[in-house]
């Protein structure tokens, strides 16, 4: 399941970047984000393995807000009805209070099922 969420994801956002579609590449990436969000609160907490790659997707999709942003700046003003950015600001914002680095050699994603 997995493997599959993350190539599913990793091609339209691949295809959108190159076609320098930006707004279609950040609604889209919002989407996957919020589903690997879900997807990462309901794994056991025993599951350190799946864990580690939801981690690994919700970092590739943050890369690819990354790029986004980047290229194209004023991306956030020219998005006049874009009805998830509230979505998006609060997975922002989860991803960052459950983010940290101890020793800042790796990053950990603690999610509900921990605390």
């Amino acid at each position: 399941m997995m493997t599959f969420f993350l190539f599913s994801w990793r091609l339209p956002q691949n295809y959108l970047l190159k076609l320098k579609d930006y707004r279609q590449c950040l609604e889209c990436t919002e989407v996957a984000l919020n589903e690997a969000l879900q997807q990462l609160n309901s794994v056991p907490v025993s599951s350190h393995t799946a864990k580690e790659e939801w981690f690994s997707t919700i970092t590739m999709l943050l890369g690819g807000f990354e790029v986004c942003f980047t290229e194209d700046p004023q991306l956030l003003r020219n998005i006049n009805h874009y009805t998830s950015m509230a979505r998006l600001a609060n997975n922002l914002i989860w991803v960052n209070t459950h983010t940290n680095i101890p020793g800042r050699d790796k990053v950990c994603l603690e999610t509900e099922n921990d605390i």
